[in-house]
């Protein structure tokens, strides 16, 4: 009897390890959701704001996505994308610097105002990726 009992412990525990495992990566999918949107609203404050010629305010920008990004959770998610995106908006911080101090009080070229604007584009379109995967909790 005490056999039977022990063998169902065990196999309680392992359910129950198992569905807190399930909560925990439903719980890291949909935070990793909620971080994703974030950095989509914030690449677009970039543009916005490199539209207007206010690189200040959109290095804040991409330094703030850059934050919330690095608190993605790799675990649950597509490296691939986690890392795109962290890429991406290492080389939008350094594009920026170069408009604020080579470009002092002149607006960015058209060439570098394209480039920017495509990898503003690959960071939402991988941004939007890790989002689609919060959707599935």
């Amino acid at each position: 009897m005490a056999l039977v009992v022990a063998v169902g412990e065990i196999i309680h525990a392992g359910t129950a390890a198992s569905a807190v495992k399930m909560a925990l990566s439903a719980l890291a999918r949909q935070e990793a959701r909620t971080l994703s949107l974030e950095v989509i609203g914030l690449v677009d404050e970039v543009g916005d704001r490199v539209r207007m010629e206010d690189y200040t305010s959109a290095l804040r920008a991409v330094q703030i996505a850059r934050r919330f990004s690095a608190r993605l959770d790799v675990r649950h998610l597509h490296a691939v994308e986690v890392h795109a995106i962290a890429t991406q908006l290492s080389e939008v911080e350094h594009v920026l610097h170069l408009a604020m101090t080579k470009e002092k009080g002149r607006p960015m070229n058209k060439v570098a105002r394209s480039t920017l604007s495509n990898m503003l584009m690959m960071i939402k379109s991988a941004a939007e990726r890790v989002a689609r995967l919060g959707d599935n909790v």
